[in-house]
């Protein structure tokens, strides 16, 4: 009852319904009580990311790309520098994949811009060679994109980073797929 009664605890209930949905795998419902819980009172950067997420993987590519930018101002603002380079990529290689280049482009040099201010040993270029290696694949050089893909997952390993590591290796399959090694790409 006194969640009904106060905004503020209406709030915390759906940020707690959102972040629980996402962890059993509930898209839908992470995306809505998240959404929720933003609407109530703007969320933080973990659980941008997670609403971030939660709208691609039920389709809402708009949102998805909206929240990435969002994520990626939060995590610069709080001086984050490999988040947010991890979501410019991520945001880049969306825009990318739908063919919008430029705008793709824009975000892969921010992205590199912040990895000139990372730390020396960064996941950062492991990010950075996601789109090396989809340029690469586009141009017809599935050799030298795998090439990247593989360093991209050999950084994204020693660094413990699982979303690059599950892209990057994908990809690498992927283009070893392309140059007919099907089973080694399986």
């Amino acid at each position: 009852l006194a969640s009904r009664e106060n905004p503020g605890m209406r709030a915390i209930d759906e940020l707690e319904r959102g972040r629980e949905a996402y962890a059993v795998g509930a898209w839908l419902d992470a995306y809505e009580a998240l959404s929720r819980a933003d609407a109530a009172s703007p969320l933080e950067a973990a659980d941008v990311e997670l609403l971030a997420t939660s709208a691609a993987l039920i389709g809402e590519r708009d949102a998805h790309l909206s929240f990435l930018e969002r994520l990626h101002r939060l995590r610069l603002d709080a001086g984050e520098t490999e988040p947010a380079a991890k979501a410019a990529v991520v945001l880049g290689m969306n825009l990318a994949i739908a063919g919008e280049v430029g705008p793709a482009m824009g975000w892969f040099g921010r992205a590199e811009r912040l990895s000139e201010q990372a730390d020396e040993d960064s996941v950062v270029p492991g990010y950075l060679l996601l789109p090396a290696a989809f340029q690469r694949m586009s141009s017809g050089d599935a050799e030298g994109a795998h090439h990247a893909a593989s360093q991209a997952a050999a950084i994204a390993a020693r660094f413990d980073e699982h979303d690059l590591f599950a892209t990057a290796t994908h990809f690498a399959g992927a283009t070893l797929i392309k140059q007919g090694r099907v089973d080694e790409g399986l």
